[in-house]
Formats: structure tokens, sequence, C-alpha cells
């Protein structure tokens, strides 16, 4: 199986908040995989949420004006769309409250750095 500790160790994209955010999808990932049954659509849901942050930072970094924009924009939605799946998922006793901790503090910070990409002064 994956491991998703690891980190690519030559920085690829322009952005620290890459980085960021693939730690988060690290972070939740594996907890992901063993959701019951009941809620495996929602664990799916999450997996592909958590997953979008950082695919669109990444094709995002590598575009110019409004097309960055709007994979900047794409990103900051997913990591609103994954932390509110995971806190439902930590909810309902699908995760534990630990495993989704690490990444909605990582989300967050994500999406403290993509509003002020999104919002310059």
């Amino acid at each position: 199986m994956a491991q998703f500790n690891a980190l690519p160790t030559v920085p690829r994209h322009r952005f620290d908040v890459y980085s960021v955010a693939v730690q988060a999808a690290c972070s939740v990932l594996p907890s992901l995989r063993s959701v019951p049954a009941a809620y495996r659509e929602l664990g799916d849901q999450a997996t592909r949420a958590v997953t979008s942050v950082s695919l669109n930072l990444a094709e995002g970094s590598g575009r110019l004006g409004r097309d960055c924009q709007n994979h900047f924009r794409i990103s900051y939605g997913s990591a609103l769309e994954a932390s509110a799946a995971l806190e439902l998922l930590v909810a309902v006793s699908a995760i534990p409250e630990a495993a989704a901790a690490e990444a909605l503090r990582l989300l967050d910070s994500t999406r403290a750095v993509l509003w002020r990409l999104l919002h310059p002064r």
C-alpha cells in the first residue's frame, strides 16, 4: 500500500501552501480508508475534496491570470468541502477526532493563504 507521509524532496511548486495542503491530505487519508460502510460515500467525498486542494494548487501555480485564480478558487472551495466532510465524519464517529484534527488545522491554514491570494489588498 502507498505511504502518505512522504513529501516531495524537491519543491515543485512556487507556494509553500502546496506543502501544507499535501500534509493535510497525508494526515487524514489513512483514516479515510477505514470509514465504515454506512459512511463510505462521505468518506469518498472527503478523499476527493482533500486531494483536490493540492491538485488545484499545483495546477494553478503553473497558470497565469484568471486561469490561475480559478484553480485557487476551486482549491479554496475544496478546502471548505474537505473540512465539512471531516467534521461530519467525526460527528458520526466514522473517524477519530484525533485523526481529523491535524488535517482540519492544516486546511484552515491553507484557506487563510488562499484567501490572501484571492483577495490581495
